[in-house]
Order: C-alpha cells, then structure tokens, then sequence
C-alpha cells in the first residue's frame, strides 16, 4: 500500500480527469463537424437540383427554338449553316444536361450515405436555394473562444501538460510504502508434517540519490511540450478568429453579389426575349440570339452559385460562432 508515492498518483489521477474533459470535448467537436457536414452537403443538393431544373429549362428554350429555324429552313426562308448552328447549341445543351442530372444524383445520394440511409432513395429537397436565408448576427471572435471545442480541448492539453511535469518529477521524488507478507511453513526441517503462518509487516522507503541528471532531463522534456501545447492554444484562438471574421466577410460579399446576379439575370430575360423576338422578325441572325441564350444559361448559372456560396457562407459561420445564436 503506497503511503507516499511521490505525487505521481495524485497527478495520474488529475490527469485522468482532463483526458475524461478532453474526451468529451472531443465528442462534441465530432458533433459539430457533423453537423456542419450535413448541412454543407444538404445545400449542396439543393444547389444542384436548381442547376439541374434550370438546364433543363435551357433545353427547352434552345429546342423551341431549333424548332422554329427548322421549320423556316424546310421553307427555305434561311440558309442551312442557321440550322446547322441551332443543331449544335442543342447537342451541346443536351449533354449538358446529362451531366447535371449526374451531379444532383451524386448529391443526392452523398446525402442518404451521410443519414445512414440506401444511396438510391429519393430524397424530396423542400428548401429552394433562396430560403431560409437568414443574415446572422455579427459576434465578435473573442466572445465564441469559450464554446469553441477545439480551444477548450487545446485549454485542457495545458492543464494536461502540467500535470505530465508533475507526474515526471515524481518518479525521482522520495516514496514510502507498507505492506504485510504471508508465510506458510515451518522454520527448520520438517519433520512431523506441520507447519504455522508466518506474518510480517514492513515499511519500504526509497529515497532517489543519483537520479538527478535524469529528473531534471525528464522535467525539460514535458516543459518543452508544455511551450508547445500553450502555442498550440494561440494557434487555436487564432484559426477561431480567422474562421469567424472570412465566414462573416464573405457573407456580407455575397449579399452584394446576389443583388448584382439578380439584376444580372432580369436584364439576361430580357435580352433573350428581345433577341428571340427579333430573329423571328427577321431583323437579328442566329448568332445573335445563341449570343443570347448563351448569357441566359450563364446568368442563372451565376446567380445559382452566389446563392449556393451565401448558403456555405452561413454554414460556415455558424460553425466558426460555435451555433451561437
């Protein structure tokens, strides 16, 4: 039974219970990633699903219009190089689709694997991209450090590192231990087959003389670790503020962009509609009006990833803010 070990119980016990608040900050840092992970992903359906609705419309304004050329060039009121041209525009559209069929069926199934589910189930994405688009409220990065996993966990690992120095130290501290041995059996020969119980305590105290060199190596070594784990920590406060303050940078970008890509995409409307109207006057060629088509596609494409990059924005800063709200 040790009386005294030195210290190195009590900083084995102490040290138990910080790797016990590591442990459970750890959890709550997983939590976090995950739900962060599901939400990044969610608005990642929904932004493909819009990129795939919009093409589709694109495939549809680009066929109506194959029709309408095909039906003049039978007539021979255009040259075949207009219908040959229109031909093109709508293969190309076509694949196009193709591929953002494939991409909102990835995300689709990337976010039943995140659920735990089948890959292949349907999935109905309620959320347009331009909902629940709530602008946070600012909060300065110093008033998150406290409910931020990752700092405490780094907080934690200095207190752990102290405890380390203790518990090195300790193994060269004096210690003293008692205890009681038992015997059986008999003191000279035996001889008529009986023996007795042999009791005995003792006290044991070691006490270190030529260990010095190596205590003091010892210490330095968890010292040096110490230095580390408190830059590890300023390390940490400083990702926390970086995190908070580009999260909240961007989102205030993205609201300017979002008001310039609606803008952008009501004067892409119209020019189409002018275009088209135009062609069909005979008054534009059809490079004009593919000139068009193609600002259209581009114009809703754009405005579709600024409303995606606002919702990672967000995302993102509820993150960094620890879900302060």
């Amino acid at each position: 039974q040790p009386i005294y070990a030195g210290g190195a119980i009590n900083s084995s016990v102490k040290s138990a219970k910080l790797k016990g608040l590591v442990a459970e900050k750890q959890v709550e840092l997983t939590s976090a990633n995950i739900a962060h992970g599901a939400d990044l992903a969610y608005w990642g359906a929904v932004a493909q699903k819009a990129m795939y609705g919009t093409m589709e419309q694109y495939v549809k304004i680009v066929t109506e219009l194959r029709d309408i050329v095909e039906v003049r060039y039978k007539e021979g009121k255009i040259a075949k190089t207009d219908y040959i041209q229109i031909e093109s525009r709508l293969a190309e559209a076509k694949m196009q689709l193709i591929d953002r069929k494939t991409y909102y069926e990835l995300a689709i199934q990337n976010l039943n694997i995140m659920m735990g589910r089948d890959p292949y189930t349907p999935i109905e994405l309620a959320d347009a991209l331009d909902s629940q688009l709530t602008i946070p409220a600012s909060i300065n990065p110093g008033d998150v450090l406290d409910f931020r996993p990752e700092v405490k966990i780094a907080e934690l690992g200095i207190q752990l590192q102290e405890q380390k120095i203790k518990g090195a130290a300790a193994a060269y501290n004096p210690s003293l231990y008692a205890g009681l041995s038992e015997t059986w059996g008999s003191a000279s020969m035996n001889v008529n087959n009986k023996g007795y119980w042999g009791h005995a305590l003792y006290v044991k105290l070691s006490v270190p003389i030529f260990n010095m060199g190596a205590r003091y190596k010892s210490m330095n070594v968890e010292r040096n670790r110490l230095r580390a784990s408190k830059y590890e920590l300023q390390k940490q406060v400083d990702m926390v503020a970086k995190e908070v303050t580009d999260a909240w940078t961007k989102i205030n970008e993205n609201v300017e962009k979002i008001k310039i890509a609606k803008d952008n995409v009501a004067v892409a409307d119209e020019n189409l509609d002018l275009n088209t109207f135009s062609y069909n006057e005979g008054r534009l060629t059809i490079l004009d009006v593919l000139s068009a088509q193609a600002a259209w596609i581009s114009a809703y494409t754009n405005m579709i990833t600024v409303w995606h990059s606002q919702h990672v924005a967000i995302s993102d800063y509820n993150k960094a803010t620890a879900y302060i709200k």
